[in-house]
């Protein structure tokens, strides 16, 4: 039988203490500085999902960042990416006028 929340029986819920406690001084969920240089390795590896997921956090970091220049290295980055859907996940937007 498992338990109320559908979990299986024996199971525990996640630790919320635990995963605060190990995350490490000064990061907080969703820091644009970390996922910065998660979407640098994601696109530097070159492959289809890496590059989806690179697309994506970059979309969503740079919209949230008002498009400062790091992501918008990266968007350039990922225009240049080597698989076409991965090019394709990055609309074509301005993001600064010069």
């Amino acid at each position: 039988m498992g338990r109320a929340d559908g979990g299986p029986a024996g199971a525990r819920g996640p630790d919320r203490r635990r995963t605060r406690r190990t995350a490490g001084p000064g990061t907080h969920e969703g820091s644009a500085e970390i996922l910065l240089g998660t979407a640098r390795r994601l696109t530097a590896h070159g492959g289809h999902s890496e590059g989806l997921l690179a697309a994506a956090l970059t979309v969503a970091l740079g919209t949230r960042t008002d498009w400062r220049q790091p992501w918008r290295d990266r968007l350039g980055a990922l225009r240049r990416h080597p698989v076409a859907g991965a090019r394709d996940a990055v609309p074509a937007r301005t993001t600064a006028y010069e």
